[in-house]
């Protein structure tokens, strides 16, 4: 690589993954699977590609010169899909394509000609998920011959924004069926319209779902970019599987309408590239008024403030209505205004409890979560009601709120195992604190044990309908999520959030925090503490400030 500023360099996605596979070619020469390190589509028999790895940003400046057009790109990738999707290798990673694309191509073409290029996107073939919803000439059916013929009467909201900054879909990719919802033993990348997705380099391997389709479109250079959908693990896990780049938004950050759902609490759709600046021409969305990522930096606010880049601020209001009190506090926060604290009507979203000390706290915090709440709004103690904390440690955070919740919700439940401090029963609450890429089950992923076998070592946990066994042995995977951090929380909604906020949490009370705890909760969120705890977080913005160089460098 080249020295200098980031991402100037030579090193494209599978130079880089040739450069892993000879560092480690010493310690696998002698075993059998060091034989298939190059993809099955650049393998023998296949012809060299013109677009091989090319990105977005080359196909606009080659358009940009005249040296191809959005017909002739899209042609090449026709005759690519139908060389390795439906011939050769046989990748099954298209269920169809747009029998129209030439013709959009054509018309995008005219269009550059005469007023230019809409955006980035303009001209460039992308590969859509099955399920995600298009009023074309092609079916939307989640790979299943329930749904054959089935035609939209208008697109997704994906789709039509996507329409909208000149993209061409392309085709639609396959994926597991019906999003891998199909049954508790599906098969990764199956579908009964697509058949078997197969991964580009190790055809017999899993090339992980429920997106593979788009996953490995992308990898095996089949479409420049492709967006997919993911639920539990779904964008992430074939991205992984198959050398490219994913991201799952923020859930509600991209609207689903249109998208066949699986879990209201969880789905998405998102990006699949093989470049994390591609993912970027396709979506970067975030709330740059939250908390920051755990990891260094503040990516985001960094973004916005290079200048490098149009910045569009969504400012309607879709998860609660616009005079929601949820809505009015979190802007108040946000503006360094302390929020009304006045006692709202029974039905408000949002309610404030005084407890001045730690001991009050725990004690109606445990009240409101066991009775007031279920009576008054009908939720669900353990499944509907998260309590979020600024701080782990502490008589009112996360770790001693966990095992109180736990006695007083589920303490009468049996059998109960102990493991790594934690004690486990079945209906008990737990969150999976670390990416589980075989189990496909992913760091703060929230679930309910099922059942407990202490003679056969094992906990089984319900992860949104699908049953993941774990060993009593195993690492310390799982904790439980009675109550939960804030940070752990970021990306996560919840139907109900209780929020304490007292002195003892001092050292995390920052505005950015107490935000983004307002921000988790869908229909209702209660703050418990004291008032002045809740004006030191509102006042204090010191957390804001990281110091990196991404801001020059885009700049």
């Amino acid at each position: 690589m080249k020295a200098g500023k980031p991402g100037h360099h030579d090193l494209d996605r599978r130079g880089f993954l040739k450069l892993g596979v000879a560092g480690g070619a010493a310690a696998i020469a002698a075993s059998p699977s060091g034989q298939n390190a190059q993809a099955a589509t650049a393998g023998p028999g296949i012809k060299p590609f013109e677009l091989d790895e090319t990105t977005i940003a080359a196909l606009q400046r080659d358009m940009q010169s005249g040296r191809r057009t959005s017909l002739s790109i899209t042609e090449k990738y026709l005759e690519r899909i139908e060389e390795l999707d439906h011939k050769g290798p046989c990748l099954h990673s298209y269920i169809e394509v747009n029998p129209e694309a030439l013709a959009i191509a054509r018309r995008l073409d005219e269009e550059r000609k005469a007023k230019g290029p809409r955006g980035p996107l303009h001209g460039i073939p992308i590969a859509v998920k099955d399920n995600i919803g298009t009023a074309d000439k092609m079916t939307t059916t989640a790979g299943s011959y329930a749904l054959e013929g089935s035609i939209p009467p208008r697109d997704s909201f994906v789709a039509h924004q996507l329409r909208k900054a000149g993209a061409i879909i392309v085709g639609k990719a396959n994926l597991s069926e019906w999003a891998n919802f199909r049954s508790s033993h599906s098969t990764s990348g199956w579908s009964g319209r697509g058949g078997q997705t197969r991964n580009p380099y190790a055809l017999d391997r899993n090339p992980c779902g429920s997106s593979s389709g788009p996953g490995v479109a992308v990898s095996g250079n089949l479409s420049p970019v492709a967006v997919g959908t993911e639920t539990n693990g779904s964008i992430v896990c074939p991205s992984s599987t198959n050398g490219i780049v994913g991201i799952k938004p923020t859930v509600g950050l991209v609207s689903r309408t249109g998208i066949i759902p699986i879990s209201h609490s969880q789905d998405t759709a998102g990006p699949m590239t093989r470049t994390v600046a591609e993912a970027a021409a396709l979506l970067v969305v975030g709330d740059v008024d939250q908390l920051p990522s755990v990891g260094p930096g503040q990516v985001l606010a960094d973004l916005i403030g290079s200048g490098a880049m149009p910045v569009g601020r969504l400012t309607e209001i879709f998860r609660q209505a616009a005079a929601s009190r949820i809505i009015t506090t979190a802007h108040r926060v946000n503006r360094g205004e302390l929020p009304d604290l006045s006692r709202g009507p029974a039905d408000s979203d949002f309610h404030y409890v005084e407890a001045g000390e730690p001991e009050t706290a725990v004690a109606r915090i445990i009240e409101l979560v066991k009775t007031r709440i279920p009576h008054r709004f009908g939720l669900d103690p353990v499944r509907d009601i998260q309590v979020l904390c600024p701080m782990a440690r502490g008589g009112v955070g996360a770790r001693s709120l966990n095992i109180d919740l736990q006695a007083t919700l589920n303490g009468q439940a049996t059998p109960k195992v102990e493991k790594f401090g934690w004690t486990y029963a079945p209906g008990d609450k737990v969150m999976q604190i670390e990416n589980d890429y075989d189990r496909e089950v992913y760091n703060g992923d929230i679930g309910f044990i099922a059942r407990v076998d202490a003679d056969a070592g094992e906990v089984a946990v319900g992860f949104d309908g699908r049953e993941v066994v774990y060993g009593l042995g195993e690492p310390d995977a799982l904790v439980p999520a009675y109550a939960a951090t804030i940070h752990k929380s970021q990306g996560s909604e919840y139907p109900a959030v209780v929020i304490p906020v007292l002195k003892q949490h001092y050292v995390m009370l920052q505005r950015n925090l107490l935000y983004t705890g307002i921000t988790r909760g869908r229909r209702l969120v209660v703050l418990v503490g004291a008032r002045g705890a809740i004006t030191i977080a509102v006042r204090n913005v010191s957390g804001r400030r990281r110091w990196s160089k991404l801001r020059e460098w885009f700049g």
